[in-house]
């Protein structure tokens, strides 16, 4: 893949949210990795959204349910 079109597949924001999850399959991955080398803004982006996810890690899965589960309560 020529530089240009690695900047093309990573200017999408789901590409940094998934390479933040860690979802993209190798050669995504690796034009991210290219891009963020370059652009302090995608890696502040990235930085923020890392931390998003740490803290949406730590909520309980019941926290995100519409009903208690099976024999529960909501929290």
């Amino acid at each position: 893949m020529q530089q240009a079109s690695l900047v093309r597949v990573v200017m999408h924001a789901d590409n940094l949210g998934a390479y933040a999850l860690g979802i993209l399959d190798p050669a995504e991955a690796r034009a991210v990795r290219w891009h963020l080398a370059q652009c302090g803004d995608c890696r502040r982006q990235l930085d923020e959204l890392g931390e998003a996810k740490d803290v949406l890690d730590r909520v309980p899965l019941e926290a995100l349910l519409d009903v208690p589960p099976d024999g529960g309560e909501l929290l």
